[in-house]
């Protein structure tokens, strides 16, 4: 993966308060929960959602020559 993908930001959102937090690709990629800062519940970050959607940059990258 490019190097300059690790820092974008992806909005997590919290399924019991929609709220958003926002945590880059490598942070993401390093973690399995977060505490929501809305609500305070534990969150899973692993999704075939943010799977999806991190798959999908990693092939633009690749198209840019990144």
């Amino acid at each position: 993966m490019s190097e300059f993908l690790e820092y974008y930001i992806v909005e997590l959102e919290c399924p019991k308060c929609g709220s958003a937090t926002p945590k880059n690709i490598a942070w993401v990629r390093t973690h399995g929960h977060y505490a929501c800062a809305g609500c305070g519940e534990t969150v899973s970050v692993a999704s075939e959602d943010l799977t999806r959607r991190i798959g999908r940059l990693e092939e633009i990258a690749r198209r840019m020559g990144l």
